[in-house]
């Protein structure tokens, strides 16, 4: 039987800081990433999708996740988590008006 992949949970992954680290995850590691974040003005799925376009094979190790981190997490966001081995915890409202 082949052991199972680590799972990383990336809060905060379409954010600026996050999605490089999530490129640099699918780079230079095997692991299976969820990134969780709440896609407000900070998070944008764009980011996400700018990665994936390097390399079609990291869609299969990537999934996003939506919920907002003030709130407690659903039973249904526990299944899409599952079980994680590491979490990253990148989430932060530190957009700064001009």
């Amino acid at each position: 039987m082949k052991p199972s992949r680590k799972k990383v949970l990336v809060t905060g992954g379409a954010g600026f800081i996050g999605h490089a680290l999530i490129e640099h995850l699918l780079e230079t590691t095997d692991f299976d990433i969820v990134s969780l974040d709440r896609l407000d003005i900070s998070g944008s799925l764009s980011r996400i999708n700018d990665v994936l376009e390097k390399n079609n094979e990291w869609r299969s190790r990537l999934r996003v996740v939506w919920h907002d981190l003030k709130a407690p997490l659903s039973d249904h966001v526990k299944a899409e988590l599952g079980d994680i081995n590491y979490i990253l915890h990148l989430a932060a409202s530190s957009h700064v008006n001009r």
